[in-house]
């Protein structure tokens, strides 16, 4: 979500971090996720040409993903607005992450558009690999 900008890249950036080394971690390897910032992020402003350019690889990587996490420290993003949206459109699942926030505070559509919704990461991982990741 694109609450924090540069000055607090980082407190937007960790969680972000935190789900790509775990699947990692716990799957070998064999679940990647993909972290908008290894791509194009505040910090690194001359790697990109254009708002519009940065739009267009996300929702790239959102239509080519298996799932999507959305963490909902900012609800009011539109651009996770815009990537669950299309996401919700070709039927990729949606796993939410509401830790700081109460979910009473979510817009209904939000909501609606997510397959679950957890308060802690670790459960939100157990979820995904239960659901999504494990054949049995």
């Amino acid at each position: 979500m694109g609450l924090f900008g540069k000055e607090r890249f980082d407190e937007g950036n960790d969680w972000r971090i935190y789900f790509k080394d775990e699947f990692k971690s716990v799957t070998d390897g064999k679940v990647q996720c993909c972290n908008p910032n290894d791509h194009f992020n505040f910090l690194n402003t001359h790697e990109y040409s254009s708002q519009l350019e940065i739009m267009e690889l996300d929702l790239y990587k959102v239509r080519n993903s298996d799932a999507v996490i959305v963490n909902f420290n900012d609800p009011k993003s539109i651009r996770s607005a815009c990537e669950m949206t299309v996401a919700h459109e070709l039927r990729i699942p949606i796993i939410g992450l509401c830790e700081n926030v109460e979910m009473d505070n979510l817009h209904p559509w939000l909501k609606g558009m997510c397959n679950r919704i957890f308060k802690n990461r670790e459960e939100l991982v157990l979820y995904i690999l239960k659901h999504y990741v494990n054949d049995d």
